[in-house]
C-alpha cells in the first residue's frame, strides 16, 4: 500500500469548506509550509529551529492569554510560520529595534 502525502495547498483548501477534528499527534504529522506567497518550503514533524512563527491578531495585548486562546480568537488574522529565507526577508521590512539593555 502506498502512502499519499496531501499537498499543503489541498489541506489549506479543505479547511475553507470543512471542519476536521484530529489529535495533536495527527496534526503534527501534517506538512507545515512557509506562509510566504509562492514559497514551496515545508517540513513535517517538529519545527526546525531556524523557522519563525508569526501570530497576528487585533486587539489589546494580554500577557495572561495563552497562545492557543489567541489562535482560536475571531480576531486572529494569521497563525503561520516562515522558512529561514523568508523570515529574514520579513524582518528586513520591519523598523529596527533599539539595542537591548538601553
Amino acid at each position: 500500500m502506498t502512502k499519499r502525502t496531501t499537498p499543503y495547498n489541498e489541506i489549506r483548501e479543505a479547511t475553507k469548506s470543512q471542519t476536521v477534528q484530529m489529535s495533536v499527534e495527527d496534526l503534527v504529522k501534517l506538512p507545515h509550509a512557509c506562509a510566504w506567497k509562492g514559497c514551496r518550503e515545508n517540513y513535517t514533524g517538529d519545527q526546525p529551529e531556524d523557522w519563525v512563527n508569526i501570530l497576528a491578531w487585533s486587539g489589546q495585548p494580554d500577557a495572561h492569554r495563552a497562545v492557543i486562546d489567541i489562535v482560536f480568537d475571531q480576531r486572529c488574522y494569521r497563525d503561520a510560520c516562515l522558512c529561514p529565507t523568508h523570515a529574514q526577508a520579513f524582518f528586513d521590512q520591519l523598523c529596527p529595534l533599539p539595542p537591548r539593555g538601553n
